[in-house]
């Protein structure tokens, strides 16, 4: 038994849950590299923890730095800050059925289509209050505005 899969096994809360033997089969253990990892697939399940929104962390960014499509689900007014052609949202679909057979259903050129909306968003203005540098003027101004220090 490998190393991973005996760790898996001692995991209690996944007793007896419906996909448990599913997932058992896919899980792979961790990576050494998320970026290289990502790299090598089409699509990312890019899911948030919670649906609020303006709830948007690094998930669905991550996917657009490596070139893979994220299946987006999230903050309901993602295309407030996304363009929707960057990324495939599965809400658009009434089962996951149907988000399946229109995964099988691209063709070459609209992945690619998808991938350069995304890189070109990442190149725009409008990614800039993602980018590590707008976080930093963020905290600054924050324990600024708590020191009571004028900018």
């Amino acid at each position: 038994m490998s190393h991973w899969r005996f760790c898996w096994e001692r995991i209690p809360f996944t007793r007896n849950h419906p996909y448990e033997d599913v997932i058992k089969r896919v899980y792979r253990g961790p990576v050494a590299s998320k970026y290289e990892t990502m790299s090598r697939y089409t699509f990312a399940i890019c899911y948030e923890n919670m649906i609020l929104e303006g709830w948007i962390n690094e998930k669905i960014f991550d996917a657009f730095l490596v070139g893979t499509i994220p299946i987006y689900l999230g903050a309901p007014d993602i295309t407030d800050y996304v363009p929707a052609d960057c990324f495939i949202d599965p809400r658009r679909f009434a089962t996951y059925a149907e988000l399946e057979e229109y995964l099988l259903s691209l063709g070459e050129k609209e992945i690619e289509a998808y991938r350069e909306n995304a890189r070109a968003f990442m190149a725009s203005d409008a990614y800039e209050p993602f980018t590590k540098r707008a976080f930093a003027d963020l905290f600054v101004r924050a324990v600024e505005e708590d020191l009571g220090v004028a900018a």
